[in-house]
């Protein structure tokens, strides 16, 4: 994220030998970089979340999850099972 940041700073907002059309590529390539990080942040955060759950052993409301998930995915997903959501040593 950090490196996007100056990224965009200098090609972008500091650009000044370059051409209008160049730093609004530049823009919209530091915006995707951004866009992926966030998404992939996300999913790592989310993984992390699971694993912790199921390495102390805890419940996971999966009702709740499924509810969750319906609002989002409109209903075009097969129901949850245990073993879809519990992770068990190897």
């Amino acid at each position: 994220m950090g490196l996007n940041h100056m990224a965009f700073k200098r090609l972008v907002v500091e650009g000044t030998d370059i051409g209008m059309a160049t730093r609004v590529v530049y823009a919209i390539i530091c915006f995707l970089l951004l866009s992926t990080g966030i998404l992939f942040q996300l999913v790592i955060q989310t993984v992390v979340y699971f694993v912790c759950k199921s390495y102390h052993h805890e419940n996971i409301d999966k009702s709740a999850l499924s509810d969750h998930l319906e609002v989002y995915m409109l209903g075009d997903y097969a129901p949850l099972k245990a073993k879809d959501v519990q992770l068990f040593r190897v």
